[in-house]
């Protein structure tokens, strides 16, 4: 495990789990809500984003948490080794997020770098956007990485990821 993409719906846990896989492994962890937003929710540029996407990519090991800019999934998933793709029902994705948008609303949270208050109704949109229309891409994209010989993890459940985790040996 080397490569490592993260991906999965709002409020699934992809940073929990990120970070708590970086801590175990060792891999440095990239959390693209970070490589996106600026501070005062004001988006980087496609070039801007791009470039450090590409940055983080060219280098030889990585976690990359998160889905960003659409065309980077699949780019991301082509090159990794690993793929865990957090699919946890979206009831769930709505209840965790919303708790998030309660516990950050004026605080940045740890893989963001602006308070929460304010984006609540866009979040809830795009959760059921991305379950809707992004997931069965994704799902695709999995498969893709699959196919080509990565190793892909399904957690339906966060039991599934919790479970994972803790069978993993910390690096020494």
């Amino acid at each position: 495990m080397h490569r490592v993409c993260v991906v999965g719906n709002g409020g699934n846990g992809k940073s929990t789990f990120s970070t708590r896989l970086g801590e175990l492994t060792g891999l440095e962890v990239t959390h693209l809500d970070r490589l996106v937003w600026r501070p005062g929710w004001v988006r980087a540029s496609d070039a801007e984003f791009t470039r450090d996407h590409d940055a983080v990519m060219a280098k030889r090991e990585w976690i990359i948490d998160g889905l960003a800019v659409l065309d980077s999934i699949p780019r991301r998933m082509a090159v990794a080794d690993t793929v865990f793709f957090l699919d946890h029902p979206l009831p769930l994705s709505f209840w965790w997020a919303f708790k998030r948008q309660v516990r950050y609303a004026f605080t940045p949270s740890p893989d963001l770098a602006n308070p929460l208050l304010g984006v609540t109704f866009k979040m809830a949109a795009t959760l059921w956007r991305v379950h809707r229309h992004l997931r069965p891409q994704l799902l695709e994209w999995s498969a893709d990485a699959a196919a080509r010989g990565a190793t892909v993890h399904h957690f339906r459940m966060p039991s599934e990821s919790r479970r994972f985790l803790r069978g993993l040996e910390p690096v020494r």
